[in-house]
């Protein structure tokens, strides 16, 4: 099925864009797939909503937009089909869109149910009892009427009358109670299946997406193939617990796990479009494996990165550096692809807040720099792909020869941005020990960080890095 909206107003007015994909995000972030413009539409959320294809239906669902999501001018409280001829309004004062290309018309509302009078009437008092007179005897009360009842007789009658009657209450009632206990069940049941199947859709459409790019990737430079394939076995785990359903707070629950688990997929996915072998061709054999030798006789090993063809290179720190900011006795420079150690000192380390050392090769060049570091105002932004190119685990990672009679061998990791701030570019990668150092590339092979270390709690896979900006600065010392 091909969907077609049709902007109707906001920036994309005019225009009609066709969708073929299973999901379709909307919303002003980059990778939404109906991206509204981030200036002028501002009643759009960076992720609005989603429209999803289920066989012959379409679905619209609002993904927790602040400004809401309306099909027709009814503002959604829960997914909806959507229909030809649908509008939907993305924020009661948004963009609007029209629908075609679902093949189905919105079935007419039922009409209003009329009320039919029986025209019966009840019957009326008449003769004397309706003036309030006295009403003439049955020919039963005439001849052989019982005597009358004494007066206890009658209050038990009376209470056993009450009492039947209130029994018969309180059983209307529990009955009424149990309908209404046994309807609402049915009810959540069948709105929680329905969110439950929109969310099947989704897990199935993005997993569908990944399996193809997986396909794409498959013995590429960077591993992107395993880190689609472990995802897939994620979305497969997430499908087996929305398989089994479960009450409305575990729902929910999934609702949450589905949304980052396509968070992270959406991210992936965008990296799998990068050309990281061109990134490794431009700039992998000026990245540098460091051991590092300090006065107590102890040695570590870090990442660096050369910046020109004498022979600067760029490295953490805290890699030079002991606790009691001691320098090196000796460093040992192999770059990436080759078995030559080179020695090296160190020039200067960044004393303020940048975790940034520069280093010299003691023996002339020209070595393989970088394609360049990026200028200010060229930082990727929030949910770009990036590729760190390092030496996680240092030479205790498989390398071609052992102990330090080696051939260098990096690794190039994918990753996005997750946060920028001043001081600190926060990407979700994989980095450890030896990955100190590390530099950080945008698409174009630039260096955008420097990676310096990570929250321990994250187990590696949240990276801190020090901004393009910072890195232009030391260097201009």
């Amino acid at each position: 099925m091909s969907l077609a909206l049709t902007v109707r107003t906001g920036a994309l007015a005019g225009r009609t864009l066709t969708f073929g994909q299973a999901m379709i995000s909307v919303g002003r972030a980059p990778d939404c797939d109906l991206r509204f413009d981030a200036q002028q539409d501002i009643d759009v959320s960076g992720r609005h909503a989603e429209i999803v294809v289920i066989g012959s239906r379409v679905v619209l669902r609002d993904v927790g937009s602040t400004n809401g999501t309306f099909v027709n001018g009814t503002r959604l409280e829960d997914a909806a089909e959507l229909y030809d001829g649908d509008v939907v309004s993305f924020g009661e004062h948004g963009p609007q869109a029209v629908i075609g290309g679902t093949g189905r018309a919105r079935p007419d509302a039922p009409a209003p149910a009329t009320r039919v009078s029986s025209g019966i009437k009840a019957p009326g008092a008449s003769g004397a009892a309706a003036a309030g007179g006295s009403a003439t005897p049955s020919r039963g009360e005439q001849a052989g009427a019982p005597a009358p009842r004494s007066t206890q007789m009658r209050i038990e009658a009376a209470v056993e009358k009450s009492t039947a009657k209130l029994q018969r209450t309180m059983v209307a009632v529990v009955g009424v109670l149990g309908l209404a206990v046994i309807g609402a069940y049915a009810y959540g049941r069948t709105q929680a299946d329905k969110v439950v199947a929109l969310m099947q859709a989704q897990l199935d459409a993005q997993t569908a997406a990944m399996t193809q790019a997986m396909a794409a990737q498959k013995g590429k430079q960077g591993g992107l193939d395993t880190i689609l394939a472990r995802l897939g076995a994620e979305n497969q785990q997430l499908r087996d617990r929305l398989d089994k359903g479960g009450s409305s707070e575990e729902v929910e629950k999934l609702k949450k796990d589905l949304e980052d688990q396509q968070r992270r997929g959406r991210l992936v996915m965008d990296a799998a479009k990068v050309d990281f072998s061109s990134i490794n061709e431009k700039s992998g054999k000026a990245v540098a494996l460091l051991i590092v030798e300090m006065p107590d006789g102890s040695r570590s090993a870090a990442t660096g990165f050369c910046v020109n063809e004498k022979g600067i290179i760029v490295t953490n720190r805290h890699a030079v550096r002991d606790g009691a900011m001691n320098s090196p006795t000796r460093i040992a420079v192999l770059f990436n692809e080759t078995t030559n150690w080179l020695p090296a000192h160190l020039l200067r380390t960044n004393e303020g807040e940048d975790d940034l050392a520069v280093l010299q090769i003691d023996r002339p060049g020209p070595f393989p720099v970088v394609a360049g570091v990026a200028a200010a105002g060229e930082d990727v932004k929030v949910g770009g792909p990036v590729a760190l190119i390092g030496f996680p685990l240092g030479t205790d990672a498989a390398q071609e020869g052992t102990g330090l009679k080696i051939r260098a061998s990096a690794s190039l990791v994918p990753g996005t941005v997750s946060k920028i701030l001043d001081r600190l570019t926060q990407i979700d990668a994989y980095a450890t020990h030896g990955s100190s150092g590390s530099p950080v590339f945008d698409a174009r092979g630039y260096v955008v960080g420097v990676v310096y270390g990570g929250p321990t709690e994250a187990q590696g896979r949240i990276v801190y890095a020090v901004p393009a900006s910072r890195l232009n600065a030391e260097l201009a010392r």
